[in-house]
């Protein structure tokens, strides 16, 4: 995962898993979980009360299911917020929780305009 350079900006994306030997000598396999960097925060020339956030969205483009690392994010990031993921087929929403809810297919949800619901 990309660590975190700046206080207030919570960078997500460009992670990988290794899956690694028992005696951690030889990397066995990998997966890439994101193909790009995110960098999520408020500008610092806005103040809380006049910034409403609400969610925050993603697409997600290497697979149909959000990674346990979209989950740390929301779980570290300030303000907590929940984070709508966008795969091909499906649509989720991660909660200041972890928990994950699917919404239900793209098309579904998102409709014609491609609006994600309030």
């Amino acid at each position: 995962m990309p660590a975190q350079t700046q206080a207030g900006i919570f960078p997500l994306g460009a992670d990988e898993r290794f899956r690694v030997s028992a005696d951690g000598r030889a990397i066995r396999g990998r997966r890439r979980l994101h193909s790009a960097v995110i960098e999520f925060g408020i500008p610092a020339d806005t103040t809380r009360k006049a910034y409403s956030l609400e969610a925050g969205v993603q697409t997600a483009v290497l697979d149909n299911v959000p990674e346990d690392t979209d989950v740390f994010h929301v779980l570290v990031r300030e303000p907590r917020v929940a984070q709508y993921v966008i795969t091909d087929a499906f649509v989720y929403r991660v909660e200041t929780s972890g928990d994950i809810r699917l919404l239900g297919r793209r098309e579904e949800v998102l409709g014609k305009d491609g609006k994600l619901p309030r």
